[in-house]
Parts: C-alpha cells; sequence; structure tokens
C-alpha cells in the first residue's frame, strides 16, 4: 500500500478572510457606543462603511479564518466610556481577547470562549470575563 505524504510548507497559505457582514456592522456599531477621543484615536477613527473595505484589516482587529472578529486591540484609543453598557461588544460571540492601554497602564481582558459556548448552548446570555493588569509600559 502506497502513503502519501503532503509537505505542508508547500502548500499555499489561505490569509484571513473577508469580514462577515454582521462582524462589521457589530464593529460599527461599538465604534459609536464607545467614547473616545477622535483626535487621539488612530484605529476607531478610520473604520468605515465602506462595503468594499474587510473589517478583518482594520487596524486593531483580528479574525479566525471564518471572518469572525476574535481579537480586538485598541490600546491608546482614549477610550473614556462606553465599555460597561455595549450591547455591540458582548455581541460581538467569537471575541477572544480585548486589549485596552491607556499610557502607561495595559489592561487586558480574555474572554473564556469555551464557557461562553457552553453558556450560549445552555440558552444563557453568560459571559465570563478575567482581568488583566499588565505592567507599565
Amino acid at each position: 500500500m502506497a502513503t502519501t505524504h503532503l509537505d505542508k510548507s508547500k502548500m499555499p497559505v489561505c490569509s484571513q478572510s473577508r469580514c462577515l457582514e454582521d462582524q462589521k456592522i457589530l464593529l460599527l456599531k461599538l465604534k459609536v457606543e464607545f467614547r473616545y477621543d477622535p483626535l487621539a484615536s488612530r484605529k476607531l477613527v478610520i473604520w468605515n462603511e465602506n462595503e468594499d473595505e474587510d473589517c478583518c484589516s482594520w487596524d486593531g482587529v483580528e479574525c479566525d479564518g471564518a471572518g469572525h472578529v476574535i481579537s480586538l486591540e485598541l490600546d491608546n484609543e482614549s477610550i473614556y466610556a462606553g465599555l460597561e453598557n455595549s450591547t455591540s461588544l458582548f455581541s460581538l460571540q467569537y471575541l477572544e481577547r480585548l486589549i485596552l492601554r491607556k499610557r502607561r497602564r495595559r489592561d487586558e481582558i480574555r474572554l473564556a470562549s469555551a464557557a461562553h459556548r457552553d453558556a450560549k448552548k445552555a440558552g444563557k446570555k453568560t459571559f465570563y470575563l478575567a482581568h488583566y493588569v499588565g505592567e507599565s509600559d
């Protein structure tokens, strides 16, 4: 019996797929919900509704291969309000990581996606959050 071995290093690697439309809509709503200084923003301020623009390519947004938002790195965006009441943030069901950094302090919130998926299967809207404060930059 012949065995075929595939050399994975020679196989084409597909880059991130395009952002799903529902994910883009949630990110644009999130931009409106967050209160931030647009003069200090370098990420949120350039997120826009251009239908040809892939939100997975937006600075600070990371998507999985299916186009779901899995990470938001919103460091130095001078967000001062809106996080605690954001419905869009908690509607990003595949989000695993949210990083906020303001000046010298870095806050990272990791979303336990496995626990979230279990809660979702049970029909609950429960999010499990762990909060980490890193060292100063």
